[in-house]
């Protein structure tokens, strides 16, 4: 059997090719919506640091998906690290009305400083990296279904 990190690898790059032949994520699996959200913020993190998951990868709504995909699974850490730092950014109003896209780059120092720590115990443990079994484990529940 193959590594679980090969096996969601392989996946996320058929799921680039849906997502750039269909409607982006909306015909997306429920197993395959949380493979897309948590691969795309590991690149995120991984290409532009922390901050770029607010800015440049997901918008609120998928944050939020993703926050419920964490629970979820059981990565409980991460889901209220990340369900702190939505609600910084809704203290600041950097998302418009719907809530979705960003309007505003302008955050307090502290607000700042505490997304920066939360980035920081959330890329310490690359506690996101290490749950491919897991992901795994959500297409086979969907297999079986």
């Amino acid at each position: 059997m193959k590594n679980p990190s090969e096996i969601i690898a392989n996946k996320f790059n058929e799921l680039v090719e849906k997502w750039t032949s269909q409607d982006r994520i909306s015909t997306f699996t429920r197993a395959e919506r949380v493979v897309w959200l948590i691969v795309t913020i590991r690149c995120a993190i991984d290409m532009d640091g922390f901050s770029s998951v607010f800015d440049q990868a997901l918008s609120r709504n998928e944050l939020v998906e993703l926050i419920g995909c964490l629970n979820e699974i059981g990565i409980n850490e991460i889901f209220e690290l990340l369900e702190r730092a939505i609600t910084l950014l809704d203290t600041n109003n950097f998302y418009a009305q719907d809530r979705d896209f960003i309007t505003d780059y302008y955050l307090t120092q502290q607000h700042i400083d505490e997304l920066e720590i939360i980035g920081e115990i959330i890329t310490k443990n690359r506690v996101l990296w290490k749950i491919d079994d897991k992901l795994v484990a959500m297409f086979s529940k969907d297999d079986a279904a």
